[in-house]
């Protein structure tokens, strides 16, 4: 879906008459309204990579990057306002209301941002079929972060293990800001009897009935790595998407110091197994299960999703499939820092590694699937999850859904799911509600 001429400038708070409020500089706020017919589709997934909103009544509220003001009706009707001041004096903080009304269209319900000392960009959006936390509730990426992302970003491959501990560090300080108090948590629910087949489950709170789960799969590069690599990642995964209305499962399974190939994928299918034995206990769609991947995690998980050697005889089969920076190739190429403990895992014939490889394995019947990936990852991982998207459409003669993240590396594409940039967790939210 592409945003129309009207509603891009609407979101650089420009008008139809090419007016642009600027608020520096001047004692008073120009705040721009838009004019002209808009489209009423719901537009606040595609804002979310400028635009941190919360959702009150029937607006919505943010603030981007650009000191704008735009104001649309959420039904997607033209406001017949033109530019309004606002003193420059008035100061808005944490939920403090905005007193005012103009040409009869009542604001004064609309909260101003919780990190703003004064008024930002106001945008009143359709709301979106998909739900998603408030941004109340979701830090920003701090400028300090960002900018460490793109020192690193460009010499990722330098030094992947200690570059990826750096990022998990940073991230798990950040995600300390995010409530968590409206998911239900179940943690340490054993699937197997090793002490590594173990889940934590993640609840949306309220009455939800019967929605989705997804069943995420860590990385640790098949020897290493757990479902809480810190208390905050990667639960923040799953605490994004109960937030969301989506129930999440966080899958332990046996690295290759427990078992070799195909042990991991044998403890996913287990787990999946679990999760629709248990779908009445705690209330999700036994038929809506979603497997979730992030680095080696998608090698085991994509084995189980696409291999028709693991395919479960008789069952309902997944309702999708998510890799985000996965290693669905297998090798040990000499440009493979985990190269070796590829080989821990699957062995040294690499004259297997096809067979062993989920991309080797797709058809025109596989699993819908969305892929995404950053600009900076670990060697490889790039490549493979775009030979992934090419079988697929090849496969299916239709594209998936894919994203590519600029700015982000192989860590940040997982650790900043839960946090005010949240276009990949948008699109991951609206592949779970149409996998396709």
């Amino acid at each position: 879906m592409a945003l129309d001429h009207d509603v891009s400038d609407a979101v650089l708070g420009k008008s139809n008459r090419g007016r642009q409020s600027d608020w520096s500089g001047t004692d008073d706020h120009d705040i721009g309204l838009q004019h002209g017919s808009l489209p009423a589709f719901a537009t606040a997934s595609l804002l979310a990579s400028t635009l941190r909103f919360g959702i009150r009544g029937d607006f919505v509220i943010g603030s981007s990057r650009k000191e704008r003001m735009s104001i649309l009706k959420s039904n997607g009707s033209p406001i017949d306002i033109d530019f309004v001041k606002i003193p420059r004096h008035l100061q808005l903080s944490g939920r403090d209301l905005i007193p005012f009304n103009m040409n009869g269209l009542n604001l004064s319900h609309l909260p101003a941002p919780r990190t703003s000392n004064h008024m930002s960009d106001a945008i009143a959006l359709e709301q979106s079929a998909v739900t998603t936390p408030s941004n109340f509730n979701m830090p920003d990426i701090p400028d300090s972060l960002r900018t460490l992302m793109a020192e690193v970003g460009p010499k990722w491959r330098d030094d992947t293990a200690g570059h990826v501990d750096m990022m998990i560090t940073a991230f798990s300080e950040v995600l300390k800001l995010v409530s968590r108090d409206d998911v239900t948590v179940h943690r340490d629910i054993a699937y197997g009897p090793h002490e590594r087949q173990h889940l934590d489950v993640f609840l949306p709170a309220g009455n939800v009935t019967a929605p989705p789960v997804v069943l995420f799969v860590h990385g640790g590069a098949f020897v290493s790595g757990h479902r809480n690599r810190t208390e905050q990642v990667y639960s923040n995964v799953l605490c994004y998407l109960a937030q969301c209305g989506i129930a999440g499962i966080n899958v332990g399974y046996r690295l290759a110091t427990h078992a070799t190939y195909p042990g991991a994928t044998l403890d996913i299918a287990a787990a999946v197994d679990w999760a629709r034995a248990h779908a009445h206990e705690y209330g999700w769609n036994p038929d809506k299960v979603f497997l979730m991947s992030h680095s080696a995690g998608a090698a085991h998980a994509g084995s189980y999703a696409y291999d028709p050697a693991f395919a479960s005889a008789g069952k309902p089969p997944l309702a999708g499939m998510i890799v985000v920076s996965g290693r669905v190739r297998i090798d040990n190429l000499k440009a493979n820092p985990n190269a070796k403990k590829v080989e821990q895992y699957y062995g040294t014939d690499a004259s297997r590694f096809e067979g062993y490889s989920p991309v080797h394995h797709i058809n025109r019947d596989s699993v819908a699937t969305f892929v995404a990936w950053a600009e900076f990852e670990n060697p490889l991982i790039d490549v493979y999850c775009a030979e992934l998207v090419f079988r697929l459409a090849e496969a299916k003669r239709k594209a998936p859904p894919m994203m590519w993240l600029p700015g982000h590396n192989h860590s940040s594409a997982i650790a900043h799911i839960g946090t005010s940039e949240d276009r990949l967790g948008k699109a991951i939210v609206s592949f779970i509600e149409n996998p396709r």
